[in-house]
């Protein structure tokens, strides 16, 4: 098949695979608002304290998708970097659960919860951590079977999956107290993610799952490719937290609005996410053709861009009003301000991608990093955005994400030349007298 017939067949799946778990997390958010809003700000603290523990651990194996594409064609390799990673990423469960058990044990004695229920605190992390080696295990099962031509599979059981968790939910919703239904909402996330886990060994079925041997084989790829990852992940983290530290200090409004726009963003920028992996998966499978898939995925990001602006145009002011009410005015200088952060982001996904497939992890990383931290936090610091408004937040970010794609292409640039100089220095070489 071609680039774009692969992309047209995989899309719906990859993106349905990612956007039903995001709609089944929102579900729970809004009922936990509405039938137990006093409990919100703890759950909500549990959820931020041990996810980004979990989400750093889940990525550094985020790079199977490539490495059981690029092998598509020797299937017995393909099974040992399958066994070697599974076996590491059981390894690094268990390293996550102590780890997100300690960090809210030190919040706990450090006296970090202020005025939260600590009873309610201990409770709630104890379910939710629970969770957290499946999420480890789930993220590199998924990333195998999409590179593998089994992502149809994976959304449907997601969708499935994350449609009985919210029935289940709001059943529960109107049988169980205020003040016990925290813990029902809470158990969402544990009983999907093992049903997730359940349904993926099941496809998997076929693999050998444990092998110290294959583990120790794979080791250093994984490290060496996957904490640049898990590391440029903390990095936006930490950039994000520094923002709303700062517009927490202009105006508290800011924050609550900068909440909506991300969560808005969040669902918006799926379908792109979702293309830059199969991109992604697609280069590793023909790293040779790797300047002409570029060229077309640019093509079908603008293309997206340009849908979803029009889109966007008729039915961005009733998205907003649906997420937060009115928290945010909509105006033409937001759907613009959304339309640009919307491109700029899924370029750089695309880019960040790319050099993925090409094994390239730790320069986009750092350079992201670098542009983050050391140049457009000190901008946000450094300047009085007193009688600013939230579009001057997010079109500076938009811009760093853009000098971020810049550079990123102009990297790619040079991948794609010194493939050339090779391409060349070989046909020179075949083609020279013997």
């Amino acid at each position: 098949m071609s680039y774009s017939e692969v992309v047209r067949k995989s899309l719906p799946a990859f993106t349905l695979g990612r956007l039903t778990p995001a709609i089944g997390i929102s579900t729970v958010f809004v009922l936990m608002a509405h039938k137990s809003a006093e409990d919100l700000p703890v759950f909500s603290y549990v959820l931020a304290a041990a996810s980004i523990i979990s989400a750093f651990f889940s990525l550094i194996l985020a790079t199977i998708g490539n490495r059981a594409a690029s092998l598509a064609q020797n299937p017995a390799a393909q099974r040992d970097v399958f066994t070697g990673g599974f076996t590491l990423a059981l390894i690094i469960a268990t390293i996550t659960y102590l780890a997100c058990f300690s960090a809210t044990y030190f919040i706990s004695s450090a006296d970090g919860l202020q005025d939260l229920d600590r009873d309610a605190f201990w409770t709630l992390v104890l379910i939710y951590i629970a969770c957290t080696p499946l999420l480890v295990l789930n993220t590199y099962l998924q990333l195998f079977l999409e590179a593998t031509g089994q992502a149809s599979s994976c959304a449907k059981a997601k969708t499935a999956i994350t449609l009985f968790g919210c029935i289940a939910l709001a059943i529960l919703f109107s049988a169980i107290s205020s003040d016990n239904f925290k813990y029902y909402a809470m158990s969402y996330f544990t009983v999907t993610e093992l049903l997730t886990l359940l349904y993926l060994i099941n496809l998997t079925k076929d693999q050998r799952y444990c092998s110290l041997k294959s583990a120790k084989k794979v080791c250093r790829y994984f490290l060496g490719t996957g904490l640049p990852i898990a590391a440029g992940l903390s990095g936006q983290k930490v950039y994000f937290y520094l923002l709303t530290e700062r517009l927490a200090r202009i105006d508290t409004q800011f924050v609550a609005q900068l909440s909506v726009f991300m969560t808005v963003i969040g669902l918006l920028i799926i379908p792109s996410l979702a293309f830059s992996q199969i991109h992604s998966l697609e280069v590793s499978r023909q790293v040779k053709q790797s300047a002409q898939c570029y060229r077309a995925g640019l093509s079908w990001i603008i293309g997206m861009m340009i849908l979803s602006g029009v889109i966007l145009y008729f039915c961005a002011d009733y998205v907003f009003l649906a997420v937060g009410g009115s928290i945010t005015d909509y105006t033409m200088k937001l759907y613009f301000t959304l339309l640009i952060f919307l491109t700029c982001s899924s370029l750089l996904s695309l880019t960040i991608a790319h050099l993925r497939a090409r094994g390239e992890t730790l320069i986009p990383q750092l350079s992201i990093n670098a542009i983050m931290l050391l140049i457009l936090t000190p901008t946000l610091y450094s300047f009085q955005f007193n009688s600013a408004d939230i579009e001057t937040f997010l079109l500076l970010q938009s811009a760093a994400a853009g000098a971020g794609f810049l550079l990123l292409n102009a990297r790619i640039y040079f991948v794609h030349r010194r493939d050339e100089k090779t391409s060349c220095a070989l046909l020179a070489t075949e083609q020279a007298p013997q």
